[in-house]
């Protein structure tokens, strides 16, 4: 039961800062309990049973919800740090949420429809530190640039104009 108590604590520090998908919270559970020196030495079953309690824990009282998650994800990348819904997508698989859920998260928010805006966005803040090359070379950078954020040619060029 003390192991629990502690990674229910640990828990509620980190989504105390941000949400957290659940894979995301059961590896930074697990990195804490290795850090632990008094937990370290756990059985691994009854570190894994506790870890599994935390977490059920946590979704039932609603503090720990991937579709929640994604939404606040994609949403926050849309308004403070865009990119493609390719590249956005791909983050969130890497962060261990459902395809399912992502799909509707994208639907939702019509993420595919917002793309070359985001790219209008991203190019406008990035010109003006291109502002002393000629026309055509600030042009192949933001080409180049934007397709490193992921955005496909077809919306970048309807962001250039």
């Amino acid at each position: 039961m003390q192991l629990e108590n502690y990674l229910l604590e640990k828990a509620y520090q980190y989504l105390a800062r941000r949400d957290h998908s659940c894979r995301e919270l059961r590896q930074k559970l697990s990195k804490a309990l290795k850090r632990h020196k008094h937990w370290q030495h756990a059985d691994r079953e009854e570190a894994e049973a506790a870890m599994n309690s935390t977490l059920d824990e946590l979704m039932e009282r609603g503090y720990l919800d991937d579709a929640r998650f994604a939404l606040n994800f994609v949403q926050n990348r849309i308004d403070h740090k865009p990119r493609s819904p390719y590249f956005i997508r791909q983050e969130l698989r890497e962060k261990g949420v459902e395809d399912s859920i992502i799909e509707q998260v994208c639907m939702e928010l019509d993420l595919d429809s917002l793309a070359t805006e985001m790219a209008r966005r991203l190019a406008a803040k990035k010109e003006p530190g291109l502002a002393h090359l000629p026309a055509d070379k600030r042009r192949e950078k933001l080409i180049r640039f934007l397709k490193g954020k992921g955005f496909v040619y077809g919306d970048i060029m309807d962001a250039l104009g």
